[in-house]
């Protein structure tokens, strides 16, 4: 049985919905980048862990901005200096993805990633 009405512990156990929760999350770019030599015109996002933002706010010395620029790498599996060439409009992206991770609302995908661009209504170039 779940936590009572309120609880973060709601879902946990017997209770959990019937959708599963998203795994990773497909983020297209926009503006392709070069990591190690390999143009890269997706990237990947994994679920948070305790343990990444743990790491992240190891890392980061308390600034924010760096703190989510090693989350986010550890989550696409990369390089803080790999988001750096990042343009603005593919981190915004990313931060999307990200805040899906953190929802309340859950979308069922059979656990399969989900394209984010496509999932919030916005094309290429970010008009929806």
């Amino acid at each position: 049985m779940g936590g009572p009405i309120g609880s973060p512990f709601l879902f946990l156990g017997t209770d959990m919905p019937e959708a599963k929760k998203l795994e990773t999350i497909s983020v297209p770019l926009t503006y392709p980048i070069d990591i190690n030599g390999v143009k890269v015109d997706v990237l990947t996002m994994r679920r948070p862990k305790v343990r990444d933002t743990r790491a992240a706010q190891q890392t980061s010395g308390g600034d924010d901005g760096e703190y989510e620029i090693h989350l986010f790498a550890a989550l696409i599996g990369g390089a803080p200096s790999d988001l750096d060439a990042l343009d603005m409009e593919d981190y915004d992206a990313l931060q999307n993805a990200f805040r899906r991770f953190r929802s309340v609302r859950r979308e069922a995908n059979g656990g399969r990633g989900e394209d984010v661009r496509q999932a919030s209504g916005a094309g290429a170039g970010g008009e929806s």
